[in-house]
């Protein structure tokens, strides 16, 4: 599990392992996101293996690189998407969008964003390096 906390410690935003797909590189995530009073959860959402490849490979210099960014998005259109972004040296922001469909096709969204501080993100690569070692 891996969880990344605001600076105020008003929002965070859990992500806990639901599966490990090895025959088609992916991984299934439960998601959980606490902002300022509002909350919203996804219990199944599916990543594609390339696109935290991606990140591993840029985060490694993110301390050098004044414009990090980056996007992670679930499989399924629309269902789910993160970005992170390097604000200053020190601070980084989460911009997230949560879109869950209902039975009645109805959609509850749950978008938002908080700035977390700059060290969470070498936190996240390693927590996704030790997933890879369980993938391949």
């Amino acid at each position: 599990m891996f969880t990344l906390n605001s600076i105020d410690s008003l929002s965070s935003l859990k992500i806990e392992i639901y599966e490990l797909e090895k025959r088609y590189p992916s991984i299934g995530l439960k998601l959980e996101i606490f902002d300022r009073g509002f909350s919203g959860s996804l219990s199944e959402v599916w990543i594609e293996w390339e696109n935290i490849e991606e990140y591993l490979k840029i985060s490694k210099d993110y301390a050098y690189i004044d414009t990090f960014c980056h996007t992670f998005k679930s499989m399924s259109p629309n269902e789910f998407e993160f970005r992170l972004q390097k604000v200053n040296p020190e601070v980084c922001n989460i911009k997230y969008e949560l879109n869950k469909i209902t039975y009645g096709l109805e959609t509850i969204l749950l978008r938002g964003s908080f700035d977390f501080g700059i060290g969470k993100l070498e936190e996240l690569r390693k927590f996704l390096i030790e997933l890879r070692e369980q993938i391949y």
